[in-house]
């Protein structure tokens, strides 16, 4: 006869391999919220994202949702805690140089934070009609839908944010690190017009002093130049105030050293060129020249007074810190 940990280890490997009818036999006597020795419960086991054993043609092939979607009704039905956190302990954390945020911290993730990192929209919504809560945090003080903000899981991040009333949600606390701050660290613009759109406020400051012109300028990788560029430009465009400057350098004067010359210039204040036109004196006759048909510059065309050309952010604003 099987003992209670052998049955629960069973359960677990049903769940992995998503064997429904092998997990429904072991569930009639096993917990559900058991834990293994690598802090790992079924339904935490059953949601992380995982290739099948076999590699076709040299690509690797993902176990299908559906079939994730099968063990999860199982496991809700036999009353498995959807807030229970794994018990794994803690990666890395995700920076701008950084793809994948999703993968960047494993330490306490609820199950709607794993069905987040896995891109899982038919689980995303179905744990929230479960009793899982899109404003909790793992131990890292993330919220789920951080861990939805990559391109390959778009889907999900949408279906959290209709949970969220917020135009920009707050995913990092206690810092105030909200959605548009990451969405703008890793230059995702889908994103950023996606929350732009919602009505975000473009010049909120976590409690690092970093806005979203802060995050945007950290990205530095190889090939994002066009996505940095057209993340600055959303940002603009709904009004980002480059001289906000409460605890670090404003986001001018960090442009300043970025490794894109494109990114550069959009920051640069363009300073008026000195004037052509000789100073005053009492002898001289005062003239208009933008008016005077006899004023002459040396090859004989009206003197006119260089202006100022705007550029992205041309004229410093007022600071507006939330």
């Amino acid at each position: 006869m099987s003992s209670q940990k052998e049955r629960d280890t069973a359960l677990r490997i049903a769940c992995s391999n998503t064997l429904p009818r092998i997990a429904a036999h072991h569930l009639a006597k096993g917990d559900p919220n058991s834990v293994s020795p690598f802090g790992l419960g079924a339904l935490r086991v059953a949601l992380m994202r995982r290739p099948l054993s076999s590699i076709v043609h040299g690509s690797q092939r993902f176990i299908a949702e559906s079939d994730v979607y099968s063990i999860l009704r199982l496991l809700l039905d036999y009353g498995a805690a959807v807030a229970l956190p794994t018990q794994t302990t803690r990666a890395h954390i995700g920076g701008p140089q950084c793809w994948k945020p999703m993968q960047c911290d494993h330490s306490g993730q609820p199950g709607l934070h794993l069905v987040a990192a896995s891109g899982f929209p038919m689980c995303a919504r179905l744990l929230p009609d479960n009793g899982a809560n899109h404003r909790h945090k793992n131990a890292g003080g993330y919220t789920a839908l951080y861990r939805a903000l990559c391109p390959a899981n778009r889907e999900v991040a949408d279906i959290l944010l209709a949970c969220s009333s917020e135009a920009n949600p707050v995913v990092k606390f206690p810092q105030g690190v909200t959605t548009l701050h990451i969405a703008c660290r890793f230059a995702y613009t889908d994103m950023v017009n996606a929350i732009l759109l919602r009505g975000a406020d473009v010049n909120v400051v976590d409690s690092y002093g970093n806005t979203h012109l802060h995050e945007a300028l950290c990205q530095m990788g190889p090939g994002r130049t066009a996505d940095v560029v057209e993340t600055l430009r959303l940002l603009a465009q709904h009004g980002a105030n480059p001289d906000i400057n409460p605890r670090v350098p404003a986001p001018r004067q960090k442009a300043e050293t970025h490794p894109f010359p494109a990114v550069r210039e959009m920051f640069v204040l363009d300073k008026p060129k000195p004037s052509r036109i000789r100073p005053l004196t009492a002898s001289t006759e005062i003239r208009d020249p933008l008016r005077s048909k006899s004023s002459k510059n040396d090859r004989g065309g009206p003197k006119l007074v260089d202006r100022q050309t705007p550029t992205m952010w041309a004229e410093p604003k007022t600071e507006h810190v939330i």
